[in-house]
């Protein structure tokens, strides 16, 4: 079955189809949607997600943009290997770094799934050159099936540069859960189990400061706190390039937005309901906290106490698309 792709754009303007005068390499059949095309279906979103930010303490600046694109395999239990190229200003194309394609670890319908690509350059402020345009080629291969799509080149409009302030000095690391949505697929006798989860997290530089995630899965039979020996260490984190603006107390700040993903194959049936918590990292001053899991920006799953999380996962609805 041939690989279908769409994309979407989760930004405050429209993206464009990249001009003619950058040349496309062919890393497999350019294909959207089915056809031969110049340019993806887009969603327009109002968010933070093509900008430049600094911060003058510490003399770093940090341009992102974030892509979203969806694939139609032959099943989502295949094996997939997704990847971007970027051209900066018109420039030549460059490979994107492995860890800035995702898949974002959730379905539309029974055989779509979700990646995104995030451009993230962090530079000197003293050598700044602010990109005006980004543009991405984003490319999947069914391993299984042994065959590939890409997406014509599309391109971002950047804003910005913004400077920031940092937080005060006695300011403690904040994270929040933001909201999670689960998906299931299944073969005759194997399960495919996948955690989306969004939550936001604020170090000291919040534009600029590197941050881990750790997350912990308990699968429970209803929704209630697992046992202390119940839970396991699962799933990886990673930053968006998207902001959100959040008040904590009196303070208003810009947070960077991050993805954990979990993806779980085990034998069918699998669990009533899946439990998470998760802890976030600031990787400069060595801060630790727990990500708070009793607020969010929208149902989803159901608090149990001690920043712990469950979600039912039976009769899972997969056809709603959360942009990021």
């Amino acid at each position: 079955m041939m690989i279908l792709l769409a994309a979407w754009a989760a930004l405050g303007c429209l993206a464009t189809a990249a001009s003619q005068e950058i040349s496309q390499p062919e890393l497999c059949p350019s294909l959207v949607n089915g056809s031969k095309a110049n340019q993806g279906s887009w969603i327009v979103e109002n968010e933070d997600s093509r900008s430049t930010v600094c911060n003058n303490a510490t003399g770093l600046c940090r341009s992102y943009t974030h892509f979203i694109f969806v694939v139609s395999v032959a099943s989502p239990l295949h094996t997939l290997s997704a990847g971007a190229l970027f051209s900066v200003d018109r420039g030549q194309w460059s490979p994107a770094g492995t860890h800035q394609t995702i898949f974002q670890t959730h379905l539309i319908g029974n055989t779509s799934v979700v990646l995104s690509t995030q451009f993230d350059q962090l530079v000197p402020l003293q050598i700044l050159s602010a990109p005006r345009q980004i543009c991405a080629i984003a490319w999947v291969k069914d391993l299984d099936a042994n065959t590939c799509g890409q997406l014509s080149p599309l391109c971002m409009e950047m804003q910005g540069p913004y400077f920031e302030s940092s937080r005060p000095l006695s300011a403690p690391l904040y994270s929040r859960f933001k909201f999670g949505n689960w998906s299931t697929s299944c073969a005759t006798s194997s399960c495919r189990i996948l955690g989306h989860l969004a939550l936001n997290v604020v170090p000291r530089h919040p534009s600029i400061t590197k941050v881990s995630l750790v997350g912990e899965l308990a699968w429970a039979s209803s929704p209630k706190l697992p046992s202390s020996s119940s839970w396991f260490a699962v799933g990886s984190g990673a930053f968006l390039a998207v902001f959100d603006q959040l008040k904590i107390g009196s303070e208003q700040v810009r947070s960077p937005r991050y993805h954990y993903a979990i993806d779980v194959r085990m034998p069918a049936p699998f669990p009533q309901f899946a439990c998470i918590r998760m802890r976030a990292h600031d990787d400069t001053s060595g801060d630790v906290t727990t990500v708070q899991m009793d607020m969010g920006d929208e149902s989803g799953g159901v608090y149990v106490g001690k920043n712990v999380r469950c979600y039912s996962l039976r009769n899972l609805q997969s056809s709603r698309l959360v942009l990021l």
